[in-house]
């Protein structure tokens, strides 16, 4: 299988163009039940569509593999995992394209494991392709023994653009 057309040089071009005009996104989201904020897929989507149009990208589905694990809650209950592995086609206007992938994991009592997986992989592939910053850092929470709020290499970087 080929992951890529023959060049890709007005696609890469496309995507840069595209990552100049994103910017930083905002998260508006809340899960109240387990107290944080988060960027939404619709966030997200909505930057990072009217770019992509502006400057001839698209991004289609083009293969998921799929598992699903059955799994115990905290409360005794049961649930199923979802994982995916979501293959995607960015395409640009000059017929140059790329296939990326992405994995996506949902988790749900009840029948909507699978949307939350792919709704997962594509915020990822999104982000991640375009590098958008949201300010979601997982690892930012994981500070231990009084670590800097910034790595030394970040805290220099700003202190040359301050």
């Amino acid at each position: 299988m080929s992951t890529q057309s023959e060049t890709i040089g007005k696609l890469v071009g496309a995507i840069g163009a595209a990552m100049a005009d994103i910017g930083y996104v905002r998260g508006t989201g809340t899960n109240d039940h387990q107290r944080y904020k988060y960027t939404s897929d619709e966030d997200l989507t909505a930057a990072v569509q009217p770019v992509m149009a502006k400057h001839g990208l698209a991004m289609l589905p083009s293969g998921c593999d799929v598992e699903r694990v059955e799994v115990k809650t905290a409360k005794g209950g049961s649930a199923s995992s979802v994982h995916v592995l979501q293959t995607w086609t960015v395409a640009h206007s000059s017929g140059e394209w790329m296939q990326i992938q992405m994995p996506g994991e949902g988790r749900d009592s009840q029948d909507k494991g699978t949307p939350k997986a792919l709704t997962a992989a594509r915020k990822y592939a999104l982000r991640h392709l375009f590098c958008v910053p949201t300010g979601d850092d997982a690892e930012k929470e994981a500070k231990v023994n009084g670590e800097p709020d910034f790595s030394q290499f970040v805290s220099d970087t700003l202190d040359r653009i301050q």
